[in-house]
């Protein structure tokens, strides 16, 4: 599994680790969760795009 170290302001770090316990997943879950969604939206318009031409 790689690494990604990532400085984030105070603010945003709370309402990040507020929303992982909500959802009683940890924050590394909940950032993984994210990055996993935006790469999978950002793939789905390529392909529209491409299928569109």
């Amino acid at each position: 599994m790689g690494e990604l170290r990532l400085s984030i302001p105070n603010e945003l770090h709370k309402e990040l680790k507020q929303k992982a316990l909500d959802k009683g997943i940890s924050l590394k879950q909940l950032i993984i969760d994210i990055f996993k969604s935006y790469t999978g939206e950002k793939k789905s318009e390529a392909s529209k795009i491409r299928r569109e031409g």
